[in-house]
């Protein structure tokens, strides 16, 4: 995957070809992975925005770059959650709130607020 941990913006998709919307196998290539794990992140709503255009699946370039720049967001928040967090903390928290689920519903809920923070921020 580019590296935009950096400057926190994605690298620019420019070149010769400078087409509205690239093909499902262009953007698998250009994140550096297969086109099975690109079709699984479209299909579980995680991957880039796309458009089924008369049965082509299309990436529009720009939503493809406003959705690096969040997830290069959302890892630098989580990053800074661990760094904060210790592990020993994290277990304590997970232990300490009823069951399973419910502890793991109270780190996803406070990483969820952190994120929103951090947008704002």
């Amino acid at each position: 995957m580019p590296d935009t941990q950096a400057t926190n913006e994605a690298p620019e998709l420019q070149g010769p070809d400078s087409r509205e919307f690239l093909k499902e196998e262009e953007v698998a290539a250009y994140l550096s992975i297969d086109a099975d794990e690109m079709r699984i992140l479209r299909r579980s709503g995680d991957g880039p925005p796309c458009a089924d255009m008369d049965g082509y699946i299309r990436y529009p370039r720009e939503g493809l770059q406003v959705w690096l720049r969040e997830r290069g967001e959302v890892s630098k928040i989580v990053g800074r959650l661990i760094r904060e967090m210790s592990v020993a903390e994290l277990a304590a928290d997970l232990l300490n709130h009823g069951t399973r689920d419910e502890a793991l519903d109270r780190v996803v809920t406070f990483i969820f607020k952190e994120v929103r923070r951090g947008c704002h921020e």
